[in-house]
């Protein structure tokens, strides 16, 4: 929901200077009181922590919209309330995504960078000249135009760059002086990829988010996407989800969390590494080089957090002998 907006409002919203704006958006989405699915009917109005009010429509399938986005899953279930998922995010009326770029100081401006036409813009998101070279501390320099995320599996077209994980800004500047943006924590990094979705909603659920932010850390997260949430037995995820469960659903996350910041290159072969559960995960590296972490692929590595690294994984770590 948060890639799909148009590029650069993330990041924007992320500013410092942004931060009453950022309280609106995040405030819009959250009602006093507890209101299930069951609670929910057509037509209805609710009212937000931001005063505004958002309506409820239900189709002839009893899907539900607020505001015209559809819930995606309903009744995640926490001590101090309940979480409906959206598909989209809710934006203040009349908010004009490109004025509101044009008012933001996080260097979404995306000025041109003498003799090379390069621009760095905010965390996530880099445009310019493919000729431009980006340094990587500890990597080998990459050109602009085919920008290789360091540690992770093939290059990027410049066209498809858009809006990537914090380490390409975060890491990596024009060598001729363009500034990074700020790194943010693992929560914060996770949120900002956009493809964790259901990893933040369940770190949410368990109350590990505080946990894996600042200043708690260095931690090495193995992050499951949305697709290896999605790969699970049906149900699977929803039931990990009831508040009953929240102490499995614990497991299921620390399983996925180590102590220490460990990056790719401190990988080896058949290297046993200790998770906040006390459980171990084996390390296997191929003819290839590719990475598995207990047999499953590790798709991107090392990127980067202010208290930590993530290394995305395509599959969901489970518990030994884990029953579905």
């Amino acid at each position: 929901a948060f890639a799909a907006l148009p590029p650069g409002i993330v990041n924007c919203l992320l500013a410092e200077s942004n931060s009453i704006a950022l309280t609106n958006v995040l405030l819009l989405h959250v009602a006093a009181g507890k209101v299930l699915a069951s609670d929910l009917s057509d037509g209805q109005i609710i009212e937000t922590e931001t005063g505004d009010e958002l309506r409820v429509d239900i189709d002839v399938n009893g899907d539900v919209f607020i505001n015209s986005i559809a819930v995606t899953a309903a009744d995640v279930m926490a001590s101090n309330g309940v979480i409906h998922v959206l598909s989209g995010v809710l934006l203040p009326s009349g908010f004009d995504a490109g004025a509101f770029l044009e008012t933001c100081d996080a260097g979404l401006s995306c000025p041109s960078i003498p003799d090379t036409g390069c621009s760095v813009c905010g965390p996530g998101l880099c445009v310019g000249d493919p000729d431009a070279i980006f340094s990587f501390p500890d990597q080998p320099t990459v050109s602009c135009g085919v920008l290789e995320l360091a540690g992770m599996n093939g290059d990027v077209p410049l066209d498809q760059c858009g809006f990537l994980p914090s380490l390409v800004v975060d890491t990596c500047d024009c060598r001729q002086g363009a500034t990074p943006g700020p790194m943010v924590d693992i929560p914060a990094t996770a949120i900002a990829a956009g493809t964790f979705n259901t990893l933040v909603t369940a770190l949410s659920a368990a109350g590990l988010v505080e946990a894996l932010s600042d200043p708690n850390g260095p931690f090495t997260v193995f992050a499951p996407d949305d697709d290896a949430f999605a790969a699970l037995p049906p149900g699977i995820v929803n039931c990990l989800l009831a508040e009953s469960n929240s102490i499995a659903l614990t497991n299921v996350l620390l399983l996925h969390v180590a102590a220490g910041k460990v990056l790719a290159s401190d990988l080896s072969d058949g290297q046993i590494i200790e998770t906040e559960t006390g459980d171990e995960l084996r390390v296997d590296i191929d003819v290839n080089g590719d990475v598995f972490i207990n047999s499953i692929a590790v798709t991107a590595a090392d990127v980067m957090a202010s208290n930590g690294v993530i290394h995305v994984l395509s599959g969901v770590l489970l518990p030994s002998g884990f029953d579905a």
